[in-house]
């Protein structure tokens, strides 16, 4: 009788050690730890001055790189948004500009800003979000 006892009782340890092995790959599942790209998506780079193309006629052009850290193709909508005093916009107006990046792809977005009455030109933020079901 013994025997059989040993038996049940390693059968329970082997279940449970399957079921917290479970709970945990379901975890990382649900929380997308599984995936490690998942989390990284779009990196916005630091604003830097660009010149500005003939006939632009704004004083001031800053870039901004934006790269797909992610392993999977991200659409991105980003909009711009000037410093204080300050207009700013993307080359075809006020709208937001949607781009779609492979993994690993990195694009320059060029902004145009002017003064609003004020002397000093100040750099530009962007707000990017990827677009639903892009990924």
């Amino acid at each position: 009788m013994p025997e059989r006892v040993r038996s049940v009782a390693v059968g329970y340890y082997i279940a449970i050690t399957l079921l917290v092995i479970g709970l945990a790959i379901g975890v990382a599942l649900v929380t997308r730890i599984a995936d490690p790209a998942a989390g990284r998506g779009i990196e916005i780079g630091a604003p830097f001055a660009v010149p500005c193309e003939v006939g632009d006629g704004t004083p001031s052009c800053f870039g901004f790189s934006i790269r797909n850290a992610s392993s999977r193709p991200l659409s991105v909508e980003c909009d711009v948004i000037p410093a204080a005093q300050t207009s700013a916009s993307f080359s075809g107006g006020d709208a937001p500009v949607v781009m779609t990046l492979l993994p690993g792809q990195e694009d320059l977005l060029r902004t145009f800003v002017d003064t609003d009455g004020g002397d000093a030109v100040a750099a530009p933020s962007l707000r990017c979000a990827t677009v639903a079901g892009s990924g």
